[in-house]
């Protein structure tokens, strides 16, 4: 950040060297622009609480700089969006403030102490140079989204603000603090999802929803490489949000804990994002091969350990073979009674039919369906006289609210294919 006011012609080269290479490779970029609240107000010379001042030199440089580098990259067909900085709202309103200060690293350019008031962090006190921010952005740039890059809102965020406490925040709580720290014209919330985060995402989804804002999960992932815990954030961020990015791919200084590559232990990560890169929108097709991840009992049951079909997600126990329906693609076969397949669904509230595509040899089969733990019934799977000869087979008038979100298929019955599922 020194740089650009010592040497901006050296700062530029590194930044369209970066820039340039995003291009030629066909990789999107997210510009965090200030990475922590205090770095501008350290090189400004002057206390954070100068966020609230409209002329001091903290606003001054931000406005300098941002101009500079959004100006700059506006017309980049790699930038997707512009962000404040990295997590801001963990700093805000602690009631222990006074003893979490910004670090002290004078070689690095911070003062060599901090103000036990005037340093304190709070939502009040950043509110106003962070809506500048985004207006500084938005006169520049009209299109691209403008997020905060904040944490999940913390489970005590609002009472923080409030009451300077600990308490336990409610959803609705969640959703107004939520809203209030990522003021117009920021129009893409942040949400980071580790531990259980993911709990309040649903009451941020909402308070995105009732000012038409996305969702956005800057960061999720977990640092033990666990076939359970990473797919918990991986269905998380499928439900919930529009965007999401993994921490982290290919930072060879995080191995221990949170590196993915396509060739180190945590490769089976890359994979178990691609499988839910595309959410069970409803109303829509479900194809019957992308259920959830996680394995057996978790994405799914099945009475074989091996994908006797053969095809596409080959190291799980779902037997999955070639298509020969219209439309190619792929089928759940070598159905068994009692195995069952799982789906994330996000939902458009509404009543809906739901239709199977299926094939069958033999009489006798059936599928229950079950949404959120509610038996919504079942149907009965007629001979088409074929394992690729395919009809429909529909569940009429069935009531989805914004609130289900997990849609199980039990076979009741063999001798049937699956090919998809339509709301």
């Amino acid at each position: 950040m020194q740089l650009f006011w010592s040497n901006r012609t050296q700062f530029f080269q590194r930044l369209d060297a970066v820039v340039a290479s995003a291009e030629a490779n066909n990789v999107g970029l997210i510009f965090s622009l200030i990475w922590n609240p205090w770095v501008l107000s350290d090189i400004a010379g002057e206390r954070l609480d100068q966020w609230a001042v409209q002329n001091s030199q903290t606003r001054l440089k931000m406005r300098e700089y941002v101009t500079a580098v959004v100006d700059r990259y506006k017309n980049s067909r790699t930038v997707w969006a512009w962000e404040l900085g990295n997590e801001w709202n963990l700093y805000y309103d602690l009631p222990n403030g006074s003893t979490q200060l910004p670090p002290i690293q004078p070689t690095l350019g911070t003062p060599t102490t901090r103000d036990p008031v005037r340093d304190v962090l709070t939502t009040d006190l950043i509110r106003p140079g962070i809506i500048e921010f985004a207006n500084v952005i938005r006169g520049i740039d009209p299109i691209r989204p403008i997020t905060t890059g904040y944490g999940t809102t913390k489970i005590n965020q609002y009472n923080q603000y409030r009451y300077l406490s600990w308490d336990i925040d409610t959803p609705e709580q969640t959703k107004a603090i939520t809203l209030y720290q990522a003021p117009a014209p920021f129009d893409l919330l942040s949400a980071h999802v580790y531990a259980d985060d993911y709990l309040r995402l649903d009451p941020m989804l909402q308070a995105a929803a009732a000012k038409k804002l996305a969702l956005y999960a800057g960061e999720f992932g977990d640092p033990v490489a666990d076939t359970s815990l990473f797919p918990d954030r991986v269905r998380a961020v499928k439900a919930y949000a529009s965007l999401g990015a993994v921490w982290v791919y290919d930072l060879t200084n995080q191995n221990a804990d949170w590196n993915i590559t396509t060739t180190n232990a945590r490769s089976w990560m890359l994979d178990a994002i691609k499988i839910n890169a595309y959410p069970a929108k409803v109303p829509g097709v479900i194809e019957a091969e992308n259920f959830d991840i996680g394995g057996q009992g978790v994405g799914y049951s099945d009475t074989n350990a091996a994908n006797l079909g053969g095809k596409y997600r080959t190291t799980e126990g779902v037997d999955i073979e070639t298509c020969w329906d219209t439309g190619g693609g792929f089928n759940v076969g070598y159905i068994s009674p009692g195995e069952w397949l799982q789906y994330t669904l996000k939902p458009t509230p509404g009543s809906y039919n739901i239709t199977f595509r299926v094939a069958a040899v033999s009489a006798g089969g059936q599928i229950r369906v079950w949404l959120d733990g509610v038996n919504l019934g079942t149907v009965n799977v007629p001979v088409t006289g074929g394992y690729q000869t395919w009809t429909d087979v529909t569940l009429p008038g069935k009531t989805v609210n914004s609130n289900s979100r997990v849609l199980r298929v039990e076979f009741l019955g063999s001798g049937f294919n699956l090919n998809k599922i339509t709301f």
